[in-house]
């Protein structure tokens, strides 16, 4: 049978033996096959949840059967509310039972909570017994969950070791999920049978300080609604960055005497609060502590000094050390510093020092010359350089710098001088201005330029051509200053010339020679000086031509038209040019003497020629010159017939000796011819006659001659007297000279070694001189 078969009526006929019939309803008893546990709609859960003292209603449900099922509860640890059935009616009369049964269940206990049904509904037969359901009884904790590791305020230090959190929360069941809401960490768990546990790792730094982080612990389930939230909030100390040294407002390279500014950049620590110091060559700087340090004014010593800040909080004093910049050198420009020996060089002319170097520093590195003025004494660039010299004169004396030169952001220089100081003998010059004659007081100066200036003034001389015509001594009276000046009391021609200074001051010449000399030329302008030995009478011959030469001296020199001859006797016009009469001026070297020497000097000669001499020629002439236009002199003569030469006068005895002796006379008229003095001597003890000649040379006034070859002890009369080629002048007066004996010779001759030894003799020599006039 079937369970379609359920409610069949069956008859039954029978044939035989009589028709009949009889009909038969099947009741098809259908037993229960299953059961099944369901909750919240889940069927066949082996294991249900139910949450703690929180009733919870369970279905057991069969299959369909006939008749109903009746369906018995079991259950373990739990506590049974009420039952209720309900059977559902399903095809025909065959019926699905349900059975709802409330359950409530706690965590007392260790007995397994369990829930099974079982169903029967055929007398007789085995029930039949659902799954068996495992109750799994939720419930929260009892406890709050715990946080450990960290505490809010506590302090950390970045850079310390992992920082580990850890989570826990016991009790509950199942136990609690742990997540985590901290810097992206999701959590490590580690959990027990009773207790959940989560931890974290965190690295300790400065990104952690002011993070929150979370720890969230809930119930897996989250129809009980348990949520647990633990928080902390980290302060971790961490140092400043390291810092940075920068310019503030001007950029390197600085400048000296300007302002410098170097500030320090850091991002704070935590705390916050940052202290500065300052290090000058890994040394604090005292008194800087703020993040600038200010220069007010830079020197060369700033230039190149290590500068670093350094940066410290609360972090560093705990965790040392505090934060050094990077080291900034700095860079300031300054004046470059000379190194120089400043003594002054102290050398002789022609001497060869050693050199002098000078060598300077700076920034920017300096290129060192040296100068003598603007000229520069030096050739070549570098930081040192020497002053060189070479035969070393008067003209190396100066002051000499060194100078030392940079280009930056301004150009630098500085200089030290040194005085080249040069020992030499003066350079001699003589100041004087050319004057008048007749100039009175005029001054000639000395003047010496040497080193050192302590000079001596040895005096002067006055040369005409290549003549001494004063030395020192004849200026006596002239001299003021220490021989230095010469003062003219009043001037004349024989003041022309060139004058010598003598100078020294103890430092030798090149030459070598300690006495130094300076000249200049005096000129005088002066009307025309005649020879004061001229023939004031012009002899001529009638009948002849007459030439008459006469020469002077005038400065400026005459000119032809300065001239003028006039005849003095006859009319006062010049003369002048004519067939009788010729006029000339030419110029000569002519001889004069000036202060006792004769010179040569630039003269000129004025001549005047008669053509065949007259008789009315002869008488008193004039000759005058103006030169330079206001200067005038004149000379007057007479011309007369030619004739011998007048007789010498004053002859005399100038010195006496054993075999000779000295005369002396004085000239007189030559006759218009060119005379020969005669000297004639007698020995009045043979009677021996000799002459003697000496020529005229129109020069001198006075004149001297030696006569030797005498015999000691002896009288000798001298006459004198002139010859021309007109004729002989009368003999002089008779000179009578008896000479020395021999004896007074040798006496003198032994007595010089007394002299030389001290003995001082006394010889007296009587000489009788007696003049005794004769006739020729």
């Amino acid at each position: 049978m079937t369970i379609s078969q359920n409610n069949i009526v069956w008859r039954c006929e029978i044939f035989f033996g009589g028709a009949g019939e009889d009909e038969y309803t099947v009741k098809v008893e259908v037993p229960v096959s299953s059961i099944s546990i369901q909750a919240d709609g889940a069927v066949n859960q082996n294991v249900i949840v139910i949450y703690e003292n929180t009733p919870k209603t369970f279905y057991c449900i069969t299959n369909g059967c006939r008749p109903k099922a009746n369906i018995s509860v079991t259950t373990t640890g739990v506590t049974k509310g009420q039952l209720t059935e309900i059977t559902i009616p399903q095809n025909g009369d065959v019926i699905i039972t349900r059975v709802s049964q409330v359950i409530t269940a706690n965590r007392a206990g260790s007995t397994a909570k369990t829930l099974q049904c079982s169903a029967v509904n055929i007398q007789g037969r085995q029930p039949i017994t659902s799954q068996l359901v495992n109750l799994d009884v939720y419930y929260i904790p009892s406890a709050e969950p715990t946080l450990t590791g960290y505490s809010n305020g506590t302090v950390l230090y970045e850079g310390d070791s992992y920082l580990t959190l850890t989570c826990q929360q016991t009790g509950g069941y199942p136990l609690s999920v742990i997540t985590w809401s901290c810097e992206g960490q999701t959590g490590t768990t580690n959990s027990g049978h009773t207790m959940a546990s989560s931890y974290v790792q965190l690295t300790v730094n400065r990104n952690l300080n002011r993070k929150t982080c979370t720890c969230i612990v809930r119930h897996p389930d989250d129809n009980l609604g348990y949520i647990r939230t633990i928080s902390v909030i980290f302060t971790v100390f961490y140092p400043p960055t390291n810092p940075t040294l920068q310019t503030s407002g001007t950029s390197f390279p600085w400048v000296e005497n300007t302002r410098g500014v170097l500030r320090c950049t850091t991002t704070p620590g935590n705390p916050p609060q940052t202290t500065y110091d300052w290090l000058q060559n890994s040394q604090v700087i005292n008194g800087q502590t703020t993040d600038t340090y200010t220069i007010p004014t830079l020197t060369n010593a700033h230039n190149g000094l290590r500068i670093q800040c350094r940066v410290s909080n609360l972090f560093t004093i705990q965790r040392p050390p505090a934060k050094l910049s990077n080291i900034t050198v700095l860079d300031v420009q300054y004046t470059p510093i000379i190194t120089l020996d400043t003594t002054n060089i102290t050398v002789q002319e022609g001497d060869n020092p050693s050199g002098r170097p000078c060598s300077a520093i700076g920034n920017p590195t300096p290129t060192v010359k040296w100068y003598r003025g603007s000229s520069e004494q030096t050739s070549g660039t570098g930081t040192s350089a020497t002053l060189m010299f070479s035969n070393i004169d008067r003209n190396h004396a100066d002051t000499y710098q060194c100078k030392a030169t940079a280009r930056g952001k301004q150009n630098f220089e500085s200089s030290k001088s040194v005085s080249v100081v040069v020992f030499y003998p003066p350079a001699v010059t003589v100041n004087l201005q050319n004057t008048t004659e007749n100039a009175t007081n005029v001054v000639f100066t000395c003047n010496a330029d040497g080193f050192p200036t302590n000079y001596t003034y040895h005096g002067w001389n006055q040369y005409i051509g290549d003549i001494l015509v004063r030395a020192y001594t004849d200026f006596t009276g002239m001299l003021s200053e220490s021989n230095r000046t010469i003062i003219i009391p009043k001037v004349t021609f024989k003041d022309i010339g060139q004058y010598d200074c003598v100078v020294e001051n103890g430092m030798k010449g090149r030459q070598p020679a300690v006495l130094q000399r300076g000249s200049s030329y005096f000129d005088v302008i002066v009307s025309a000086k005649f020879d004061p030995k001229e023939e004031a009478r012009k002899p001529g011959e009638l009948h002849k031509n007459l030439t008459i030469n006469i020469t002077f001296y005038s400065n400026p020199p005459a000119l032809t038209n300065d001239i003028k001859w006039i005849n003095k006797t006859t009319t006062s016009n010049p003369l002048i040019d004519s067939d009788s009469i010729s006029i000339k001026l030419t110029s000569t070297a002519i001889q004069r003497i000036v202060y006792g020497k004769v010179v040569t000097l630039t003269g000129q000669s004025a001549a005047l020629t008669i053509a065949s001499l007259q008789s009315f020629h002869l008488g008193y002439y004039q000759l005058e010159i103006q030169n330079g236009g206001n200067l005038s002199s004149s000379f007057d003569f007479q011309i007369i017939t030619s004739a011998p030469p007048e007789t010498p006068t004053e002859f005399s005895l100038a010195e006496n000796g054993t075999k000779s002796v000295k005369v002396t006379w004085k000239r007189g008229f030559n006759g218009g011819h060119e005379q020969t003095f005669v000297i004639r001597y007698t020995n009045t003890d043979s009677l021996e006659t000799k002459e003697t000649t000496k020529e005229d040379n129109n020069l001198n006034s006075n004149y001297t001659i030696e006569i030797d070859g005498l015999e000691p002890s002896t009288t000798y009369h001298f006459w004198i007297y002139s010859t021309n080629k007109k004729g002989n002048s009368t003999l002089s007066g008779n000179l009578i000279v008896q000479t020395w004996k021999e004896l007074v010779t040798r006496r003198l001759t032994n007595n010089i070694g007394a002299i030389v030894g001290g003995m001082i003799g006394t010889l007296v020599a009587i000489i009788v001189i007696v003049v005794v006039p004769i006739n020729s």
